[in-house]
């Protein structure tokens, strides 16, 4: 299974490859993956604030199917590390951005100071995967269970039950980590599909380039400049703007960089106020409509026009 895995990731790297913007440093890198794919796979970094701040290390897939901790088109998916600014953080495997399997996980609340080591399940994310192994049992005191839908299993040779059934597909999701069989390839396919018209989108509006100028850019109809100070964010000059996707569909996250303070800090803002999105220059205009592809730009302000790249947000 694993050679026809690697065959059909490799179909998908060549497919994708017509279309792919040059990757930035802190992209997918070509440290050794149990995923190998160079354009849909591999070893990376990701982050991102959704209650806490948060910042991962590990294996990441590009997927449309998004958990909790996800940045751009990734997701933690495999085996990684992540930190937060919350007390707490986790070390073991995941899938689709969602913690799942084994691992362990340090707390240092006021109350609790200590290590959980076992299975991890997670609830469904808005938007994203359903639950591998069923939704959480929601009993137990668990103190990441409320604000996260994290639950914690002790990993225990005998149990009884339903928990002999949640322990037992936990478990099988972790060999499956191991062997390095995390996609299907019906899944993998479904993937290739998805992206590739939307990176050829991007390349297509950038025209081949990694960073264009534009006289004006559009959100809903308004310039993007007074579309921010509508809102309480001034730009200063080369200030930037990162599009980043939120976890409720409807939604995205911008990331401000370099504004007049104070400003809301990386603010949520519904899709249907910035799309459809207008890229003029002279009296030719590009329209985005699909949230994905806006996904990823960046977007910097200057006095009299725009200039947009595609970026990694972890940069």
């Amino acid at each position: 299974m694993l050679r026809g895995m690697n065959g059909m990731l490799s179909t998908m790297a060549l497919l994708l490859g017509v279309w792919a913007v040059p990757a930035s440093p802190d992209e997918l890198t070509n440290e050794p993956s149990p995923i190998q794919s160079p354009r849909l796979s591999g070893r990376g970094t990701l982050w991102g604030m959704e209650r806490v701040e948060w910042s991962y290390q590990g294996d990441v897939i590009v997927t449309d199917v998004q958990g909790r901790f996800c940045e751009g088109f990734k997701c933690a998916h495999g085996r990684g590390e992540l930190g937060t600014d919350g007390d707490w953080g986790y070390s073991g495997t995941f899938r689709y951005g969602d913690i799942v399997g084994k691992g362990e996980l340090p707390v240092e609340f006021l109350d609790e100071d200590r290590t959980y080591s076992g299975l991890f399940s997670s609830i469904a994310y808005p938007g994203g995967p359903a639950p591998l192994c069923g939704e959480p049992d929601r009993e137990g005191d668990f103190p990441l269970w409320p604000g996260f839908g994290i639950q914690f299993y002790a990993d225990q040779a005998q149990c009884t039950g339903r928990l002999c059934a949640l322990a037992h597909c936990l478990r099988a999701w972790v060999e499956s980590v191991d062997r390095g069989e995390t996609l299907s390839q019906g899944e993998a396919r479904r993937i290739a599909q998805w992206y590739e018209p939307v990176v050829a989108r991007q390349a297509a509006f950038l025209g081949g380039q990694r960073r264009r100028t534009f006289d004006k850019v559009l959100v809903g109809g308004t310039e993007l400049r007074e579309f921010l100070i509508g809102k309480g964010w001034k730009p200063r000059p080369d200030s930037r703007v990162y599009v980043q996707r939120y976890h409720q569909p409807d939604m995205f996250q911008l990331i401000l960089d370099d504004f007049e303070t104070p400003y809301t800090n990386n603010p949520r803002v519904p899709v249907s106020e910035m799309l459809p999105m207008a890229l003029w220059t002279g009296s030719r205009v590009t329209a985005i409509t699909d949230p994905w592809v806006a996904t990823g730009l960046e977007i910097e302000i200057n006095r009299t026009d725009y200039v947009i790249a595609l970026k990694n947000f972890s940069q």
